[in-house]
């Protein structure tokens, strides 16, 4: 609830200083950004790196659509303020089949994640075509990961033996909060009276925390006794830094109304360190990337 208080007070737009000289006597715009995004998530990494039996590795790129409202203040002919805020449930499914440490595994599984994203940022044109931002990003995310499937004991030959579990059910939840200054350039260019390309490039570094809890239900394929549970939980830090990436068109509608659609990649390169009692489980250079088309409506106020 705070944070739905936050983006109805901050209404949303991140970015979005003056890009042509139409908007400079702008004193607020307000609106609504759409983003389909493919995404890449991080737990792939994880799976190649450190739980190799989960067959994370093998997660297909997953899609989702990210919306939210959106806001900015021309404090300046020079000078604005934007917040903005994009929320979005994103999804990816895998199916595995593959040896590992003398076991041979089998799943088909999918991965869930509800993302939010609060931005804000100070822009300063600095002459002509070319603007500096600074800003702060707030991204708590929760995703999880299910599956089912058979864990069996291979033979010298690599074949499967009688020997194993099934694998009835399997949750695991990452809930994640993460924080990150950032900062950019921005570049506009006039095509024509009612029509401007602009490019935004920034970059921030992020830190933040997680916590991972795991529940599974399997049974024992050589007796099928009684279902056995397995749970557990771990906390782990988590930073790095990331890159943003954002072509696109402005065309000036109207007086009043100004209509965006570009490209946007985003990437991040993450550290973690789970405190998991007994080892020392740390993994660096994990990758999560989202890219797609994305379409904004502005109203100037």
């Amino acid at each position: 609830m705070k944070l739905f208080k936050v983006i109805i007070i901050s209404l949303a737009v991140l970015f979005f200083s003056p890009f042509s000289s139409n908007l400079y006597s702008a004193e607020m715009l307000v609106g609504l950004k759409v983003w389909y995004t493919t995404w890449s998530p991080y737990v792939k990494d994880v799976g190649r790196d450190i739980a190799h039996e989960e067959g994370w590795e093998f997660i297909d790129g997953g899609t989702g659509m990210m919306y939210g409202p959106s806001a900015a203040l021309m404090l300046t002919d020079r000078l604005s303020f934007s917040v903005s805020y994009l929320y979005g449930e994103l999804n990816a499914n895998y199916n595995a089949e593959f040896n590992y440490d003398d076991k041979g595994y089998s799943y088909s599984g999918s991965v869930e994640t509800r993302r939010h994203d609060v931005d804000f940022a100070i822009s300063y044109t600095v002459f002509g075509s070319f603007k500096f931002f600074a800003g702060f990003k707030y991204q708590p995310l929760q995703m999880k990961n299910t599956k089912k499937g058979g864990i069996w004991i291979l033979d010298a030959g690599g074949n499967k033996t009688n020997s194993g579990v099934c694998v009835e059910s399997s949750e695991i939840e990452f809930d994640q909060k993460n924080y990150a200054p950032g900062f950019g350039i921005g570049y506009s260019y006039g095509v024509s009276d009612f029509l401007v390309f602009t490019l935004n490039l920034s970059a921030l570094y992020f830190w933040g925390t997680m916590q991972v809890d795991s529940k599974s239900v399997y049974y024992d394929v050589a007796s099928w006794s009684s279902p056995q549970l397995n749970e557990f939980e771990f906390d782990a830090d988590v930073s790095g830094y990331g890159i943003n990436i954002e072509p696109g068109f402005v065309l000036i509608a109207g007086e009043k109304i100004f209509v965006q659609i570009g490209f946007r990649y985003q990437r991040v390169w993450i550290d973690l360190e789970a405190d998991v009692p007994g080892t020392d489980e740390k993994v660096t250079g994990i990758t999560d990337y989202l890219y797609g088309v994305y379409l904004s409506a502005l109203y100037k106020i």
